[in-house]
Formats: structure tokens, sequence, C-alpha cells
């Protein structure tokens, strides 16, 4: 199972509490429950390989002051060392706040090594003043991004034996999905709807009724119809437009004998006229045209092909998303198929 801690978006967040550590401050931030754990042992880890240890107290209804001096030791000398301060009750956060400013204050000339240090993992966002020596990370830590949901889709995927562009738009649209929800849900629960939008059979990457009826099924948060729809487009251009344009390369190369430049043509829509100097820059329009004017047989292979290829194309570039069985036509149609027999 992949972990959660070691993607991007959580590792850089615990990376940014050890810097801030690294740098002798004080750190306060908002934790949400189902996280901090988490959270607090990928700090330790980061912490661990730069040999500095990190102690954990558990609040309870003692003074601040009282539970970190039973944590250090000794309440005579000056402590020192790095602590987690978890558990910390809402009606607790205003008097560990004055506590970890006070700290602030009375040490800022002992050298970093000899430093008291805590992290607190408040249930509301910081507040008080700025104190010296204090950061108070008072934006909400957003520990999971895209990047991080593509990460999970292509672990969660690779086991899966169908086509990798099939799997791709499963991905895209389990993402578009998902991503709306990650102001609202905590890091296992955005798992886990993902989780079950990657789920879909392959009907729904090209059917939005179907991936609506989906989505009732598990009690998916979907949309409306026209939503699943632009998701399904999206994430089917995003994907396949690259797949149609390796098959027009492909067939320009195999059909030497008939495709030509410089080719000069009327600008849809304009009385302006273009001409494309370079064959790879010839479009699959342009390649229909051509075999039109040469009055290519119909009965040759590659005019089928190249009028699929054109009616994908089109079809994408009208909002209209493609239906499963000719994505998986566009597919078979390899990238060196297109001999003229």
């Amino acid at each position: 199972m992949i972990d959660l801690w070691q993607l991007p978006g959580p590792l850089r967040a615990a990376r940014q509490i050890v810097a801030h550590l690294e740098r002798g401050m004080q750190v306060s931030f908002r934790a949400e429950p189902d996280w901090e754990r988490g959270f607090r042992l990928a700090v330790e880890q980061e912490l661990n390989q730069q040999q500095f240890a990190l102690t954990v107290i558990f609040d309870d209804d003692a003074p601040p002051a009282s539970l970190i001096a039973e944590a250090t030791g000794s309440a005579a000398r000056a402590p020192d060392g790095l602590f987690w301060v978890a558990n910390i009750a809402i009606h607790r956060a205003a008097s560990w706040q004055r506590e970890i400013e006070r700290i602030s204050d009375s040490q800022r000339d002992r050298p970093l090594r000899e430093r008291l240090q805590l992290v607190l993992a408040l249930p509301v966002t910081p507040d008080g003043r700025a104190a010296p020596g204090h950061e108070a990370m008072r934006e909400r830590i957003v520990l999971l991004s895209r990047l991080d949901l593509e990460v999970m889709a292509r672990y969660r995927l690779a086991q899966r034996t169908d086509p990798p562009a099939l799997l791709a738009i499963v991905a895209e649209i389990a993402i578009a999905l998902t991503l709306p929800m990650m102001e609202e849900r905590g890091c296992d629960a955005l798992i886990d709807l993902l989780d079950s939008w990657l789920g879909m059979p392959l009907d729904c990457i090209g059917d939005a009724g179907r991936l609506a009826a989906f989505a009732a099924g598990r009690d998916l948060p979907a949309g409306d119809p026209i939503t699943l729809h632009l998701v399904i487009w999206r994430a089917q251009q995003s994907v396949l437009m690259a797949e149609i344009d390796a098959r027009r390369l492909a067939l320009i190369e195999e059909a030497a004998n008939w495709c030509f430049t410089p080719y000069t043509h009327e600008v849809p829509g304009t009385a302006r006229m273009e001409t494309v100097e370079e064959r790879r820059l010839l479009q699959v329009g342009h390649l229909a045209r051509q075999a039109q004017l040469i009055e290519l047989q119909r009965s040759d292979p590659a005019v089928g092909r190249l009028g699929r290829l054109k009616t994908a194309r089109d079809d994408l570039s009208h909002l209209k998303p493609l239906p499963i069985y000719r994505i998986k036509e566009l597919l078979q149609m390899r990238c060196g198929d297109f001999s003229l027999g």
C-alpha cells in the first residue's frame, strides 16, 4: 500500500515544519484529527535522519508549563529539546499559544542546540502576536494536491491489465471528481473517495449516464449530468488527442507516396490562404482533403482509418466524448498500422 506520508504534498509539509525547527523556531499550526498522528510521525522521521529526537507531550488539564517541566524532567534548569504537543483541546489552545510565545521571548539569546522548541498541533488556527522566534502557520496546511492524487491513481491502477490510455482516462475522471472535495474531507476520506472512483467500469469513461449510475450505486458525490459530461470530455481530450496525433504522424510516414507539401488551403471561416511547408505539420483534415484530391479509393484501408481519426478528432474538438467502443477502435489502430497494402 502506498505510504500517504511519502507523497509529494505531505512530505513537503513535514519538511516545512522541520525547516522552521532547524532555525530554532517554535511552530504552531492547525491540525486535523485524522492526520495529526501520521503527520507527526513523518516529521519525526525527517528529524531522525538529521539525528534529532522528537518527544511527544499529550495535553491534559495541567498548566502547559507543568507539562513541559514533567516532560523535560526538571523545573529548576532551563529545559531544552524538541517536543510535539498533541491532543490539544479547543479550550486549551490559547494557553498553549501564550506559553509558546513566553518561551520564544525567554530564550532568544540561547544557542540553537540548547533551546526548548515546541510544535503545537492546534485544533484552531494559530493567533496572537507575531512573537519573534515563533512561526505561527495561520494558513491551513493542505496536505494533498492534484499531484498527490495522480501518484496515488497511478499506483492503484498499476496492477490492471487494461490498455494504458483507458486507465489514464479513468485516472483523469477519478481525480477530477475527487479534487472538489479536497477542502471538505480529511486525507483518509479523500483517499477512500479516489479509490471508489478508480473502481469505475470502463464503459463509464464514455457515457455520463453510466458514470452517474455508478456514482449513485456507490453513494459518490457526482454532480449534475452536464458536469459529468464535461469531466469525461476533458479526460478523454487530455489523453486521446495525443493518441490521435501519434497515429497522424504514423500515417504521414506510411503515406509518403500520396501526401504532399507544400500544401495550400483556405483557413476555415476566412478568405485567407495558408501554406503548410513541412509534412509533419499536416493536420488530419489536410490529409483527408489530400486523399480526396488524389481520389484515393474508398476501399483502401488508409481511407477508413483516416476517416475514423478525423471523426474522433472533430468530436473531441466539439465537446463530444467518444463512447467506449470508439475509443477501443481508435486505440486498436496501432501507430504503424497505416500501410496502403
